[in-house]
């Protein structure tokens, strides 16, 4: 579409805000997410305009849900006006609780497997306050308050400056015929309901564009202590993950975090860890806590002057074992392979292998897969599926070794106990 004539205010606002992506892309193959909606149909619009056509392609997810023919119809055509190569997969998104977090689990899982190099999604400045929103909710440190990012890993996401009645504006001018997907209006959806939120504080564009910027302005902040976490390094011996600790006991509270954070990240894989299990880590430095277990068969723990963070092998065998009590708990077992729940949440509770498609509950609202939990804590791909899950049905109390849901956990009322107990068998 690029020369066929001057283009308008609006379109040129846009790209002005999407060309500093190709400074991160540069002319790799993209894969674009088309979903038949205005917002993805822009970010093709816009990296066709910018780059031309050549290794950029689009690709359909089909769900198989009723709305699917309809938006797959509205893609292909968008790609073919833009004359993008066009390419359709099928996911199955399995039963059970929160099929939001399952179909989004089976969506990536399925682009990753045609990505090439780089996978554009169409998440716009609208989804950067949602997100940031449902991350304060939920309550969140900095990390959460940086919401969504432009680029990571592979992904990029080069509409997060542009506003949801943007796309859909531009894409009226450009005769892209999208349609928009009916899950949307959904509101036992917790987003959809953070997004009619949104819409009843008023100030409309104004108030999602500053959210968005507050998410910038994080960046920034996190960014800044990032380079100073630079100055303090990591040393490795022997498989362990090695932080001077009388150095790291000097440094501001916010750069120790994110020594913390990348010394479990070397250890165990590509996720920091939780914002508890840093706390731990951070009460081991100082003398208020001993030898910290974490997720993913991580301790920490001091030694002389080191603090080390070790990353035990996988076990062969997870073997789990129960007791059931009518005694309220002298503490609450510490460490990821011991847990403590109430039995009226768990009594008809039985263990089973993760499979795709599971995911945990959260506390103050939301969802999580379960490969992703176990992905943080270090699990390596091949391993996951044969992690056992405690479950109710099809609600996963405890991803055992690593995380348990909140609707499990004993509270004032809780009259029995559940103690559960894994052993790791090698």
């Amino acid at each position: 579409m690029a020369g066929e004539g001057r283009l308008g205010d609006l379109a040129a606002e846009v790209l002005a805000r999407v060309a500093p992506v190709l400074e991160i892309i540069g002319s790799d193959p993209v894969l674009i997410a088309l979903s038949g909606g205005a917002d993805s149909a822009i970010c093709a619009w816009a990296l066709s305009e910018l780059r031309g056509t050549d290794d950029l392609s689009t690709c359909y997810v089909d769900h198989g849900w009723p709305a699917s023919s309809r938006l797959g119809s509205a893609a292909e055509r968008i790609a073919e006006k833009l004359g993008i190569a066009h390419q359709v997969i099928e996911v199955t998104v399995p039963e059970g609780a929160s099929r939001e977090a399952r179909a989004r689990q089976a969506r990536y899982e399925g682009l990753d497997a045609v990505t090439k190099h780089w996978l554009a999604t169409g998440h716009t400045r609208d989804d950067q306050a949602e997100t940031l929103l449902l991350h304060l909710i939920r309550g969140t440190g900095l990390d959460g308050m940086a919401a969504i990012r432009p680029v990571r890993g592979s992904l990029v996401r080069p509409l997060l400056r542009v506003g949801r009645d943007e796309t859909r504006r531009l894409a009226g001018q450009l005769g892209l015929e999208f349609t928009d997907d009916p899950a949307n209006l959904d509101e036992t959806l917790e987003r959809n309901r953070v997004r009619q939120l949104l819409r009843g504080l008023g100030d409309g564009p104004d108030l999602v564009a500053r959210l968005a910027r507050t998410t910038e302005l994080v960046r920034d902040d996190l960014d800044l202590i990032g380079s100073l976490a630079d100055g303090l390094p990591l040393t490795e011996r022997g498989g362990r993950v090695g932080v001077p600790a009388p150095a790291l006991a000097a440094q501001p509270r916010a750069v120790q975090r994110r020594v913390i954070r990348r010394a479990l990240r070397r250890a165990r894989g590509p996720y920091a860890g939780s914002s508890s299990e840093v706390e731990r880590v951070l009460a081991c430095l100082e003398g208020r806590a001993g030898r910290q277990e974490l997720a993913g068969g991580v301790v920490v723990g001091r030694a002389g002057p080191w603090l080390w963070v070790t990353r035990t092998p996988e076990p062969a065998e997870v073997v789990v074992e129960f007791e059931d009590s009518d005694r309220a708990p002298l503490y609450l077992p510490t460490g990821h392979w011991r847990a403590v729940f109430d039995l009226e949440a768990v009594r008809d509770a039985g263990v089973r292998p993760a499979v795709s498609g599971d995911v945990i509950e959260l506390a103050g609202g939301g969802h999580k897969a379960v490969f992703d939990v176990l992905a943080e804590a270090g699990v390596p791909s091949a391993d996951r599926p044969r992690r056992p899950l405690l479950t109710v049905g099809d609600r996963v109390a405890w991803v055992i070794g690593c995380r348990t849901a909140s609707w499990s956990w004993v509270t004032a009322d809780t009259r029995r106990y559940r103690y559960g107990f894994a052993r790791l068998q090698e």
